[in-house]
């Protein structure tokens, strides 16, 4: 063995001469647009009732649909900004649904083209009439 390799000899390890064990676990997590919340007094159970309960925006709606329903028929500043927030917020729901409509129409089309028996079978399956 030549000498220079001395000091380092502890960084090398040779094939099954280190530790093996290691986490087989997938990492699931890398594109989760979930939000990571540490300033939470309990974290794992913030982190559970956003998975089982209520995620933010449902919990957001529900207090928004809720104030909105107290502040029925006045007119103050921050009832009107609730109100265009919330306006805003379906017109995003509904510019992604139509997106989601129409990415489903070119998927259908192309399946259609593609692969007809399929296209059957999956009208079939949804009780859908075949199209002719």
């Amino acid at each position: 063995m030549n000498e220079w390799m001395n000091p380092w000899w502890w960084m090398v390890n040779s094939p099954l001469s280190g530790d093996v064990d290691q986490s087989i676990a997938p990492v699931t997590q890398w594109f989760s647009p979930q939000v990571d919340v540490t300033l939470a007094s309990n974290p794992k159970l913030e982190s559970l009732i956003t998975r089982r309960v209520a995620s933010y925006g449902s919990q957001l709606g529900t207090l928004t649909d809720a104030v909105l329903e107290l502040v029925e028929g006045k007119d103050s500043e921050s009832a009107q900004k609730l109100r265009e927030l919330a306006a805003k917020i379906e017109e995003e729901k509904q510019r992604l649904l139509l997106k989601s409509v129409g990415d489903l129409k070119t998927s259908l089309n192309a399946l259609k083209q593609n692969n007809p028996e399929v296209f059957d079978q999956l009208l079939a399956d949804i009780g859908a009439e075949p199209i002719k």
